[in-house]
Parts: structure tokens; C-alpha cells; sequence
């Protein structure tokens, strides 16, 4: 028994686009390690505008995939990609404005969808030989072409490769949906080629995961609702809270009645998946055809639990998350505060000190002022009394308050002395200080031979 794999897809699981390099091995395989580079011989494409060809053949072929694949999107797709440009241009929406790679390869709905089929698994070596998967892979192009050709051309296919460079051979298909639309362009679209094409889905599946989904947007609103009531109101819900909340949200008939009214289809309930299902039991039968015991029961999910309730529990895990990052900033806020109550403090602090220094200085400097005045005073007593000494020795001296006016101005003027010294020194600073942060050079101005600083040079002799 094997199991046979097929496989959609347009990107990988990170969202880079698959290369159509790869299948026709158009890179350095050297830099593969999953690549048996001895077998790439045996390889075997196929494009839509060379036919089929080996490896061996694949140098001289006129195109590559990528250039078959871009020559036939420019001639079928060319007139809708243009009407779309036009369309941005007049409406001035110019960051829409894609060159045609970007529009082919960035636009995810416009890429080609690849499908990988293999017969087998890696490992354990039981898979179908190359005979038997190309005649497999063959027959199964075969059946896609002719129910195309009966449903408006919808699928086709770009290119194939048959790798049998690898653990497993392994087959690789490229298609693209396409439709004419009512005016006869040829546009991309697999949801209007498979409805044109009569392809159905199941629309009570449709409608029930539409019901899931609704019910599941509401409930999610009414928690967030309540929850960011709770807060207004000093409190959180609990979990028990929020599961008794969600139990109690329910869709009204009229909402119910309205998604029954309106089927779509839906995420796991559309035309692709019918069409998939349906090549896929192609595959099997053919594999079946050929000798190869399909092993036709699947495996069970990935996954125990249903989506909604694994969303349910991740829901559960932020808003537990939420609430610890809320406890961590209500403290960092508190500590905040208190710091803030701590530095407003302290600047009150010093405050009150340098009040009281300010306060210590002008007392100082009273005291020194009087100290300077008593020894004034002394000095003045003395001076005055060694004067009135001299009058009386030296006939011709003024005395009385003549003398005494004499007394105080030699000591103004002797007190005075001290005072312009310390504000010479303080001049002569100053201008050191300029003529150091002054970078640009200078002469100094010549003076004459024999002058001071201060004075004029007097008569020469």
C-alpha cells in the first residue's frame, strides 16, 4: 500500500512565490543537496510552446520555463494587465502601478498554481518507479486537457517536469485559471473560471462555516466590549467570566436566515476545492490503474482540536499575557511616581540648604564687613594719635579736625589700595582668558622702547 500525494499551492509556507527554476532545474544545481546531480539526466519537461524535451535537449530549447510562462501572460493577460494600469493612472493611484513582473509574480492571485504529485514517501524506499510515474503523470495530463477543452479552455497547463533526480520521482505541474469575460478579455481567476465551468460547492458547508465564523466575530466583540467595560469600572473578567460571556452570545434567527439567504462560498467550502478533489480522484484511479495499491484513507489532521477552540485558547493565552503586561506597567507607573516623589524631595532639600548657605554667607560677609571696619576704626584711632604726636613736635602741622580730615582720607585711600589691586588681578585673568579661547593668531601692538604697562613712556633722556 502507498500513499500518492497531491499537492496545490502558489507560494511557500513564508510567502515567497515558487520559482519555475526549480523544476526545470534553470540554477546551479551544484548549490542542492537534495539533488542527485549524476540523475538529472534522466529528467524529462515539458512547456506549452516547445513540447517535450530531456535534459540533455534542455540547452537548445527556445525558452525556459520562466520565459515560457512570461510570453504567454504578455499574449493572453497583456490587454487586462494594461486596462488595470490605465485604470490606477487615471485615478492617480500611482503606488498600485506594478511593472508586468510584479503584476505576474507579486500579485499572489496571479501566480500560477503548482501542483507536486508523488507516489511513495522518502525513507523507506517503497515508490513507484519512473516508468510508472511518468505513464501516471502522462494519463493524468491527458484527462486534465480533454475536460478543459470541454469547459472553455479554463486550465492551463504552463509547463511539467519529471524529476528524477531526487529520493522520490517526483512530478511537477504548472496551470493558471483563466476566463474571457464579457467584453472578450482574457483575464486570471480561478473562483469565475470554475463558475463558468459549472464547477459547484457545497453550499450547506459553505453556509454552516459562515455561521461558525459570524458567531465567532460577535462573541469575540462582546468580550472585547465587556472587557474594556470592566476596566472603565476598576476590574478585570476572569476566565470564567469571559467563557460564561461567550456562552451567552448567540446569532438571532434574522442574522442566521440572512447568511442562509445569501450562500457564498467559503474558506474550506469552494469550487477549488471541488475541482481538487476531483483531479485527485483522478490520480488515485490512475495510480490504481497502473498497479499501485493507493492507500485511499486519510491521514487524520494535524491537529486534535478544532480550529475555533485552539483560537478560543490562543485568545485566552494574550488576554492572560494582557493582563500580566498591564500588572507590570500599572507597578513600573507606581515606582514611577514614587521616584518622582523621591526627587521632589530631594530638589526640596536642596533647596532649604542652599537657602541656609545663602543665608550663612550674607551673615559671614556681615561679619567680615564689621571686622574690617572695626580694624578701620583701630587703625584710624592709631594712625590719628601718632599724628597728633608729630603736630606737637613739628612746629607748622595742622591739628584739631584739619588733622583729623587728613587722618581719614590717607585711610581711604591706604584701605582703597588693597581693593584696586584684587580688581587688577581680576582684569588681568579676564583677559588671559580671552586671549587663550581667542584661536586666531595675533600681533601684539608694539609699544615704545621704555614704556610700562600703565604709564605713559615719559620725555627720553
Amino acid at each position: 500500500m502507498m500513499r500518492v500525494t497531491y499537492h496545490n499551492a502558489r507560494t511557500h509556507a513564508d510567502g515567497r512565490a515558487f520559482s519555475p527554476r526549480h523544476n526545470d532545474r534553470d540554477f546551479t544545481i551544484e548549490h542542492a543537496a537534495n539533488i542527485d546531480e549524476e540523475r538529472t539526466i534522466d529528467n524529462v519537461y515539458y512547456n506549452l510552446y516547445d513540447g517535450w524535451y530531456t535534459e540533455s535537449e534542455r540547452e537548445s530549447m527556445p525558452h525556459t520555463f520562466y520565459e515560457a510562462e512570461r510570453e504567454y501572460y504578455e499574449a493572453t493577460f497583456g490587454r487586462a494587465y494594461l486596462e488595470q494600469q490605465r485604470r490606477h493612472e487615471a485615478a492617480r493611484n500611482y503606488g498600485r502601478m506594478k511593472t508586468f513582473d510584479e503584476w505576474m509574480y507579486g500579485v499572489r492571485n496571479n501566480l500560477p498554481v503548482e501542483t507536486f504529485l508523488q507516489i511513495g514517501k522518502s525513507g523507506d524506499g517503497n515508490h513507484a518507479t519512473p516508468d510508472v510515474m511518468m505513464a501516471c503523470g502522462d494519463e493524468l495530463i491527458a484527462r486534465l486537457d480533454e475536460w478543459s477543452a470541454e469547459h472553455d479552455d479554463c486550465v492551463r497547463i504552463l509547463d511539467v517536469a519529471y524529476h528524477f533526480d531526487e529520493e522520490v520521482p517526483q512530478f511537477h505541474m504548472r496551470r493558471v485559471f483563466q476566463y474571457e469575460d464579457d467584453d472578450g478579455v482574457m483575464r486570471i481567476g480561478q473562483s469565475e473560471a470554475l463558475e463558468r465551468a459549472g464547477v459547484k460547492y457545497d453550499v450547506e458547508a459553505a453556509v454552516n462555516e459562515h455561521i461558525r465564523t459570524t458567531l465567532a466575530k460577535k462573541r469575540k466583540q462582546v468580550v472585547k466590549d465587556e472587557t474594556e467595560r470592566a476596566k472603565s469600572e476598576g476590574c478585570e473578567l476572569s476566565r470564567d467570566d469571559v467563557k460564561r460571556i461567550r456562552a451567552s452570545v448567540t446569532l438571532t434567527d434574522d442574522e442566521e436566515r440572512a447568511i442562509r439567504a445569501n450562500p457564498r462560498p467559503s474558506r474550506h467550502a469552494n469550487r477549488l476545492m471541488t475541482f481538487d478533489s476531483m483531479v485527485r480522484g483522478w490520480w488515485m484511479d490512475i495510480c490504481e490503474s497502473h498497479g499501485v495499491e493507493v492507500e485511499r484513507t486519510p491521514l487524520p489532521p494535524h491537529r486534535s482540536k478544532e480550529k475555533e477552540q485552539m483560537l478560543w485558547e490562543r485568545e485566552l493565552e494574550v488576554r492572560d499575557e494582557e493582563q500580566r503586561v498591564d500588572a507590570a506597567r500599572r507597578d513600573l507607573e507606581a515606582m514611577r511616581r514614587n521616584v518622582a516623589l523621591e526627587v521632589e524631595e530631594a530638589n526640596a532639600r536642596l533647596m532649604e540648604l542652599g537657602e541656609r548657605q545663602d543665608e550663612s554667607e550674607r551673615e559671614l560677609n556681615l561679619v567680615e564687613q564689621e571686622i574690617g571696619e572695626a580694624r578701620r576704626d583701630v587703625g584710624n584711632g592709631v594712625l590719628y594719635d601718632f599724628a597728633n604726636y608729630l603736630s606737637r613736635r613739628v612746629p607748622g602741622l595742622p591739628r584739631g579736625d584739619t588733622l583729623k580730615g587728613y587722618v581719614e582720607d590717607f585711610s581711604e585711600w591706604w584701605h582703597g589700595r588693597d581693593d584696586r589691586r584684587v580688581l587688577r588681578q581680576r582684569e588681568r585673568v579676564e583677559r588671559a582668558e580671552r586671549s587663550r579661547q581667542n584661536t586666531t593668531p595675533h600681533r601684539p601692538t608694539p609699544r615704545s622702547h621704555g614704556a610700562s604697562r600703565g604709564r605713559s613712556a615719559g620725555p627720553s633722556l
